[in-house]
């Protein structure tokens, strides 16, 4: 019996483990960037590989010495330490505020939490008993799959909101750096290019919208359109991408200009809205 359930549990518990591959944040919404950073963290740092190690104490022949044995009850200390990591991280889980592209998955992320919690909880009990109880075999077996059954809704769930928190043109627009005036050329780069790391929905190029002397009050009211200006484009590729410089450079600049520069993000549903004014003067 105890071969059985040691068997049926271990099938189980792969299945739980291996949900959910590392998924980076890749949401635009700050709110949904944290969401799935944290179930990274906590889910696939902690319950997948502290899981592995779970199984791996559960199939050694020590689970069937004698209970009263110092052998046996060293193995369940670390048994038990085991599970106290992957339940903490449970807990973690469950106490998520969820982004809003997360709503639905974050519904059966908690009940997926709660009957992990509960499996731990009685399996701990299970062992600091005397002897092996054929009811608790048939009771951890039952919560077992109950586990894999919320595990698996979770999961397709999961991956649904992942997408849809990702279908979006980008929000924001990176900050501009001004270098090299000194030189005679103005050099216009782009910092906090992480923000923009995605994958589902990779930033394409960035646009770059080039002011000289420009009416400030006009850029401050918003009314770039009835200054004079150039755009130019910054395609992304593998090697700007990352971790690469994406700029541009003005010639022959002089003493007492003024420059201003904004900026705007694409990808391939979009583009998204005009960063701020920069300003740098000539000296």
């Amino acid at each position: 019996m105890k071969c059985r359930y040691m068997k049926t549990f271990g099938v189980l518990l792969v299945l739980i483990v291996n949900l959910v591959g590392a998924q980076p944040a890749l949401a635009v919404n700050p709110q949904d960037a944290s969401y799935s950073t944290n179930i990274d963290k906590y889910y696939n740092s902690v319950i997948v590989v502290e899981g592995a190690n779970y199984t791996k104490l559960l199939e050694q022949p020590t689970y069937n010495a004698a209970r009263t044995s110092a052998k046996y009850k060293a193995w369940v200390k670390k048994v038990n330490s085991s599970g106290s990591k992957i339940s903490a991280a449970y807990s973690k889980l469950a106490a998520l505020t969820a982004g809003p592209s997360y709503s639905k998955s974050d519904a059966l992320l908690k009940a997926y939490s709660a009957a992990s919690l509960d499996f731990y909880t009685t399996y701990k009990k299970a062992l600091a008993k005397k002897k092996s109880m054929e009811a608790d075999t048939t009771l951890l077996n039952d919560l077992s799959a109950k586990v894999g059954a919320y595990g698996d809704a979770w999961l397709i769930s999961y991956e649904q909101d992942l997408n849809v928190a990702n279908l979006s043109a980008p929000t924001t627009a990176p900050n501009i750096k001004f270098t090299g005036a000194g030189t005679g050329n103005l050099i216009i780069s782009l910092e906090n290019k992480a923000d923009f790391n995605q994958m589902a929905l990779r930033i394409t190029s960035y646009k770059f919208r080039i002011f000289k002397n420009p009416d400030i009050v006009k850029l401050v009211e918003n009314f770039d359109s009835q200054v004079p200006f150039w755009d130019t484009t910054c395609e992304l590729n593998d090697e700007n991408r990352n971790g690469g410089i994406c700029q541009r450079t003005i010639e022959g600049v002089t003493s007492g200009e003024t420059w201003v520069v904004r900026v705007q993000a694409s990808n391939s549903l979009g583009s998204g809205p005009w960063g701020a004014f920069t300003t740098t003067v000539i000296q």
